[in-house]
């Protein structure tokens, strides 16, 4: 093998193929997170096992930089349809304590929040579930599990699955 075939070698392992192989297939690649904002109406459940299936979890919004990220995505992909959106958090643990559920158990509390007016309000004692309001600029919300929404998906860079750890 010739030095420049070994130099082109050299480059393809450390470039790839040009795919964005950091993230899983379909996800947008964001600093060291991978995010996908998908219409497909779910229940919390469903959209749970939906982001694990391709290779992330429901997103656990850390700050109001991801916060903001989050939203232009939904944004940029879905201006302002009147759709609301799944993420992982829930207080189905213990009421009004609110937690990121993570996976395999995992969970951690959440440290940032962005609740609309009056809310959670655990209205009739069922909404232990959280939902980003769209036409609201991502407030949270508290829903049943069972209501049917969009998810939002959030992968390490790694492209594995998000792990979180209390």
């Amino acid at each position: 093998m010739s030095i420049s075939h070994f130099l082109w070698l050299c480059i393809l392992i450390v470039l790839g193929d040009g795919s964005s192989a950091i993230c899983p297939e379909g996800f947008e690649h964001h600093g060291d997170r991978c995010y996908k904002v998908l219409d497909v109406p779910s229940s919390w459940a469903e959209a749970k096992v939906y982001c694990s299936v391709i290779g992330g979890d429901l997103a656990a919004i850390d700050d109001a930089n991801e916060h903001a990220l989050i939203v232009g995505i939904i944004q940029r992909l879905h201006g302002s349809k009147d759709i609301n959106y799944w993420v992982d958090g829930s207080d189905i643990l213990a009421e009004n304590q609110w937690r990121w559920m993570g996976r395999h158990g995992g969970s951690k509390p959440m440290t940032y929040t962005k609740w609309a007016p009056l809310q959670p309000d655990n209205l009739g004692g069922i909404e232990h579930f959280l939902e980003l309001i769209n036409y609201s600029h991502g407030s949270y919300n508290d829903v049943p599990g069972d209501t049917k929404r969009g998810l939002i998906c959030e992968a390490s860079v790694e492209g594995g699955n998000q792990e979180m750890v209390g």
